[in-house]
C-alpha cells in the first residue's frame, strides 16, 4: 500500500507529525511501528510498473491517535 498525502492536508499538525515520524531513523517503517487512525480515500489502480498487477493507494486526509514505537533491528546483539 502506498500512502499519499492530499495537497490540501499538508499543513495540518497531524500530517506533519506523521511525516516527521517517518523521517526519524530509517526513512520508512522498517525500524518502527506506526499505528494510527487514517482517514481518506482508498483506491485500487493499475500498477504502471507491473502490468496486470494492482497498486493500492491511500489518499490521506487526516491522521488521529498516532503512535510510533521503535523496532530493535538487532535483538541478538547485547547492548
Amino acid at each position: 500500500m502506498v500512502p499519499f498525502i492530499a495537497d490540501r492536508s499538508e499543513q495540518h499538525p497531524d500530517i506533519e507529525a506523521f511525516e516527521h515520524a517517518l523521517e526519524q531513523g530509517m526513512r520508512s517503517t522498517q525500524d518502527k511501528n506506526v499505528v494510527a487512525t487514517f482517514t481518506g480515500k482508498f483506491v485500487v489502480k493499475p500498477n504502471p510498473h507491473l502490468p496486470g498487477r494492482s497498486l493500492f493507494v491511500l489518499y490521506i486526509e487526516r491522521i488521529d491517535d498516532l503512535r510510533v514505537t521503535p523496532i530493535d533491528l538487532n535483538p541478538h546483539v547485547p547492548r
